[in-house]
Order: structure tokens, then C-alpha cells, then sequence
């Protein structure tokens, strides 16, 4: 095991690696609007979302949802999330582990791109669904399939990549019901293939978005109305919580 401290500086930098990914990424408005349409009704009500980072998500899913509490524990990070300046969004400066045994519960948690960093994934998901009412979602996005890890994953910090089958197996463990789990955007994965396996880049440039949202994303939702595709960059999955039994 790396020394606390040592540890600690790792994180850091890979926190300012995404963050600085996260800007490049404000420009990707087709591919975040797509992204948020495959969940439906399920990302709806009093939405928990965890780990917003500097909001990208979070700017859409405002306007379309009641409510969002927004779990981002980057004071840098949680100040953007705050300049968004959207009336129903609340931003706790914590972690979602921070938040197992409170009372409050949402009718959806957003986990989109997080739980990769979090080495008990498992445990992370049953907090959520603790934090979850009865009748309510968890909305999951991973990145996917082990053999797409690169060199932006390790500068982010993520611990995994996933295979569709693993995460729809993870969301039943946690305790969830009608579970689907699908990937997502087929041409992005072949786009982070050849940026971070082959040209191993350091960073996402504007150029690689520009091209995504002009030919991946409608490209990859021109598939979408075929069926759904064997591979992708994402794995979207979603599974709901059971009510007790009267």
C-alpha cells in the first residue's frame, strides 16, 4: 500500500486531471442530453446525484427533474456545481458513504461516472438504495469493458472498467428489482480506444469532443434504432427498489 501521503497527492492530481477533462467535456451537450433520455421516467422527482463534478449533468438534469441534492466532495468542484446558480439544486460539500444512516430519501440516485472510483462499489450501491424510497431508482453510468482501460483511466483515478452482465449482477446484489443494464454509445468506445490505448493521451482535447458530438453521438443513436449495441464506451443500467409488502 502507497503511504498516506503519497496516496493523498495521487488523488489529488487525478481530481485535477478530470477536472480539467470536465471543462473540454462542457461542450459535449448532445452527447449529456442522449446520455440522460436513456433513463426515462426513472430520473425524475427529488433526484440524489453523486459526484456531479463540476456539473455537466447536473445543468440538464436541474431543469427537468423537482429536485437535486448534488454529493460532490471537490471544494473546487462543488463551488462550479454552486455558480450554475439553479434554483432547485442544493450541493452538500461530502461523499455519498457520508450520507448511509440519514432519514432523508430521494426517488432516484444519479451515479454517473462514479462509482469506477470507489473501491467498494458494492458497498457504495447499497447505500444507495438505502437512500432510496420505496418505488424508486438508481440510475448507474460505468465506463466499459476491462480491456478499453487506458491512460486517461489511470489519470482519473479509476480503479475498473465494466462489463455490462457484472453491473446488472452488482444493482441485484444491492437488493434492486427489474434491473436492465445496456451499453452505450458504441463509436465513443472506439474513439477512447484510439485516444487512450493507442495514442495514449493525457488529456481529452476539444477537437475529440467536437468530433463526438458531430459523428458519435448521431451515429450512435442511428444504432440505437437497430437494437441495442453488443459494446460501448458506457454501460447505462437502472434497477428499482422494491416496495415493502402491505
Amino acid at each position: 500500500m502507497l503511504p498516506s501521503a503519497e496516496r493523498e497527492n495521487r488523488i489529488h492530481m487525478s481530481l485535477v486531471d478530470e477536472q480539467f477533462d470536465l471543462e473540454v467535456l462542457r461542450g459535449a451537450v448532445r452527447y449529456q442530453r442522449w446520455l440522460l433520455s436513456t433513463f426515462g421516467s426513472a430520473l425524475s422527482g427529488t433526484v440524489l446525484e453523486a459526484g456531479p463534478g463540476i456539473g455537466n449533468f447536473t445543468r440538464w438534469l436541474g431543469p427537468s427533474v423537482d429536485t437535486v441534492v448534488a454529493v460532490e466532495p471537490d471544494p473546487e468542484m462543488s463551488k462550479a456545481v454552486l455558480a450554475l446558480g439553479l434554483p432547485n439544486v442544493t450541493v452538500l460539500d461530502t461523499t455519498l458513504e457520508n450520507l448511509a444512516g440519514t432519514d432523508e430519501r430521494f426517488d432516484c440516485v444519479f451515479l454517473c461516472n462514479v462509482l469506477e472510483h470507489i473501491e467498494d462499489d458494492g458497498g457504495a450501491l447499497r447505500i444507495a438504495h438505502s437512500l432510496v424510497a420505496p418505488g424508486g431508482h438508481i440510475c448507474v453510468v460505468v465506463p466499459a469493458h476491462p480491456r478499453l482501460f487506458g491512460s486517461l483511466d489511470r489519470r482519473y483515478g479509476h480503479l475498473r472498467r465494466y462489463r455490462r452482465d457484472d453491473v446488472r449482477a452488482a444493482l441485484q446484489r444491492s437488493g434492486l428489482v427489474d434491473v436492465t443494464a445496456s451499453y452505450f454509445n458504441p463509436v465513443g468506445a472506439l474513439g477512447w480506444w484510439a485516444v487512450c490505448r493507442a495514442a495514449q493521451r493525457p488529456h481529452l482535447t476539444p477537437g475529440s469532443v467536437w468530433l463526438s458530438e458531430r459523428l458519435a453521438v448521431p451515429l450512435g443513436r442511428a444504432l440505437e434504432r437497430v437494437g441495442p449495441p453488443p459494446f460501448g464506451q458506457s454501460v447505462v443500467a437502472m434497477g428499482r427498489k422494491a416496495a415493502p409488502p402491505s
